[in-house]
């Protein structure tokens, strides 16, 4: 076991945090996969296409608005307590919305899903940054983080048998789950190394004018929003591509877990075998440098022949390098 443990890069002291967040981020990305595929198979199957640019515009207006005052209420709290706490208050309306995914409820369902995400995201990766500092995150992350591509293979494979038996609402209620468990089996990592936001120092939250224009917070917020518009662009083309291709809700909720599944199989090997030695060896930007590529190859091929295979491509290769490599480095940033 030890052997094990050294091979992965886990030192004496650190495995059972490692794995408990290992563990709770895979149960969060499954919810995550799980809401995502409910979410864009209910919209293009029982809503007007038409309608999903201005999902995006929802997405970003709702995340705005709903993050600080999630930030103000578990302000006081326990980090690990603030994890499970959004998981609980986001996983509600999503429990909810399953008995009646009609009409203005499925365009709700598709903000809800994303503010979840957003929230329980940000809460897990806080958590995760005051249990490690930045060499141990350099070492772990790409571990901790591959619970994720597990899940995109689990799920993945799981979405067209379990809707087969149960029927695609019920895809709500296991994303609400999934979330809940995930925060709970998370949040046991905490030790004592994972302070609330209110005991933390004043330089370290970023209090005072002149930190609240910070050039690094400003040039990793920059980051962010360049990475979210060219992403939002792809993934619209993806779904609009994929509801043409396959009309029928069945059909189309297995081609999102086809696609989560594959994408989670390379995910996995690039976590294990390239991200931190990507990391370790170019550094943070190095790391963070593979999305553009990754996105101006598959974004070239889709604008050339946009069809199916070309805009999985697209797609696929945005999906793959932003959940691993881009997803660590962004990460080591906030360390």
């Amino acid at each position: 076991m030890r052997r094990l443990l050294a091979a992965l890069g886990v030192r004496r002291g650190e495995g059972r945090s490692t794995f408990l967040l290992f563990g709770g981020f895979f149960l969060i990305v499954a919810g995550v996969i799980t809401g995502k595929t409910a979410r864009d198979t209910f919209f293009l199957a029982r809503f007007d296409r038409t309608y999903l640019p201005l999902m995006f515009v929802a997405q970003a207006a709702f995340v705005t608005a709903t993050v600080p005052i999630l930030t103000r209420i578990s302000r006081s709290l326990h980090l690990s307590r603030a994890l499970f706490l959004g998981a609980v208050i986001t996983a509600i309306p999503l429990a909810l919305a399953q008995l009646h995914v009609e009409g203005l409820v499925v365009p709700a369902v598709y903000v809800l899903v994303e503010v979840a995400t957003v929230v329980v995201m940000t809460q897990f990766w806080l958590l995760s940054g005051s249990i490690f500092h930045s060499r141990q995150a350099k070492r772990l992350y790409a571990l901790v983080a591959s619970g994720g591509s597990v899940a995109a293979i689990a799920v993945g494979m799981g979405v067209r048998p379990f809707v087969a038996t149960f029927g695609s609402e019920y895809l709500l209620i296991t994303c609400a789950g999934l979330f809940v468990v995930g925060a709970a089996v998370a949040s046991l990592a905490r030790g004592n190394s994972a302070p609330s936001r209110g005991e933390r120092p004043a330089a370290a939250s970023g209090a005072g004018p002149r930190a609240r224009l910070n050039p690094y917070l400003v040039s990793i917020a920059a980051l962010i929003g360049v990475t979210a518009v060219a992403t939002t662009i792809v993934d619209y083309l993806f779904k609009i591509v994929a509801a043409e291709a396959y009309p029928e809700e069945a059909q189309l909720a297995a081609f999102f877990g086809a696609f989560y599944a594959v994408t989670g199989v390379a995910g996995l090997f690039i976590q294990l075998f390239a991200t931190g030695r990507v990391i370790q060896r170019f550094g943070i930007l190095g790391g963070l440098l593979l999305l553009p590529i990754s996105l101006s190859v598959g974004s070239l091929a889709a604008l050339l022949r946009p069809v199916l295979l070309s805009v999985i491509l697209a797609k696929g290769s945005e999906q793959i390098v932003k959940q691993t490599t881009h997803q660590a480095s962004l990460q080591l940033l906030w360390v």
